[in-house]
């Protein structure tokens, strides 16, 4: 090996072999840093390609919710979209269409109207131009479907927006609750121990999922979640968007009476089985009451105080008759009044109210016997009731029925169904 080191031939020779093998290693490398350099281009392309067809799927939300429907094949402009960049410059053209699909519900096996968004994207090499050039296109290309439906509240056992009550004070679940179905808030939900039912003794029991918005809080400390949440549960999910107006019942619903206002007015509604028969009480003063304030001292002697002078307005409701109808497959909207319902409900019907609903006795199903389940053993499928209101829904404990027939002096009986 020496002698042909030393030999002119031998050095020759061995100076090709290292200029084969630097050239070699050169085009080695050449063409690593290639494949590296079209790989990281690929995987570019493929990134912002998925970001676009995000993007279009919002495009599409926007489009049918202006739209209000679509009744064909909705195509859109196609969208052209460059990005510059240091080592990169890639245009994309995006071609997007809507049409109309029949989606599954909540339920997996309920059959709803919906809608597809499809969504084709192409990249190319270079800046945007009037045609796409062949030569310069990605051989990445995306093509994307989501489907879109109306969130219906049907498919929730319990929704809020808000888990606050009235007093300002967050709403808890507790022993004595067990929710059957769908649970989600837009805010916190609050889990305390309490109370006691069947299955879990104080925690409650939720039966379908429960999501919410926010995170699950425990001002007890943290229960057994496997035990409370039998189907599991999420959170900080997406916001289920909340409209607080009625707006299709409005639009399509029948309008069952409009009042003069909802601190004066008070429509109560009793239903057998598609009828209805009202009473309308109008909330009238009829006359102030006066007396000087007092205290007690210690020996329990009244204490006139003459420079304090209490006042009230003493208010009666004055009942008349509502007239009647039927509701029948349909929806009825009660405007600029507080609405009083109860009764046994039979068919397809939906009640509204503007301002204040008020549950005055049982909201019963006419095919079920109070008590049962409607969707057990033997399924209820004919009769269906919506109770819907703009501000609040309440339980009243304790009214004067004006169903009833007054007494001697023209007073309706006192009565609490609620409480029994």
């Amino acid at each position: 090996m020496t002698n042909k080191m030393l030999n002119e031939k031998g050095s020759l020779s061995i100076a090709i072999v290292i200029a084969i093998i630097a050239v070699l290693s050169s085009v080695a490398m050449a063409i690593l840093s290639s494949s590296d350099a079209s790989l990281l281009s690929l995987q570019y392309d493929a990134t912002q390609e998925t970001h676009f067809l995000r993007s279009e799927l919002e495009r599409g939300l926007l489009a049918v919710r202006q739209l209000g429907s679509v009744s064909g094949v909705l195509y859109f402009p196609e969208r052209r979209a460059q990005l510059n960049g240091t080592q990169h410059r890639r245009s994309y053209y995006l071609k997007t269409k809507v049409e109309p699909k029949t989606l599954h519900a909540i339920d997996q096996q309920t059959l709803e109207n919906g809608y597809v968004v499809k969504s084709l994207i192409r990249a190319k090499r270079g800046a945007i131009t009037g045609f796409l050039d062949t030569s310069t296109m990605s051989s990445i290309q995306r093509y994307g479907e989501a489907d879109l439906k109306q969130m219906s509240f049907a498919g929730y056992h319990y929704f809020s927006d808000n888990e606050m009550s009235t007093n300002n004070t967050e709403v808890r679940f507790w022993g004595e609750d067990v929710i059957h179905g769908r649970c989600h808030s837009n805010s916190d939900i609050y889990i305390e121990s309490g109370g006691n039912n069947e299955y879990n003794g104080i925690w409650p029991c939720f039966f379908g999922k429960v999501s919410t918005t926010g995170h699950f809080q425990w001002p007890d400390g943290q229960g057994p979640a496997d035990l409370i949440f039998r189907a599991g549960f999420e959170e900080e999910v997406g916001e289920l968007i909340f409209n607080p107006t009625a707006d299709d019942i409005r639009n399509y619903g029948q309008t069952i009476y409009t009042g003069s206002g909802p601190t004066s007015t008070i429509f109560a509604v009793e239903v057998t089985g598609s009828a209805w028969n009202a009473m309308v009480g109008n909330i009238t003063t009829t006359g102030i009451d006066s007396m000087w304030h007092y205290t007690v001292d210690p020996g329990g002697y009244i204490v006139i105080d003459s420079t304090v002078y209490n006042v009230r307005t003493i208010k009666d409701t004055i009942w008349t008759s509502g007239g009647s109808g039927s509701i029948a497959g349909t929806a009825g909207m009660v405007y600029n009044a507080k609405l009083w319902i109860k009764g046994s409900f039979g068919g397809q019907q939906t009640w509204a109210c503007e301002d204040t609903l008020f549950l005055i006795g049982d909201i019963k199903l006419a095919g079920t016997n109070l008590g049962e389940a409607p969707d057990e053993d033997t399924p209820n499928l004919s009769d269906y009731v919506g109770i819907v209101s703009e501000k609040s829904i309440e339980i009243k404990y304790g009214y004067c029925d004006p169903f009833q027939s007054p007494n001697g002096a023209g007073f309706y009986p006192r009565v609490r169904p609620n409480c029994e």
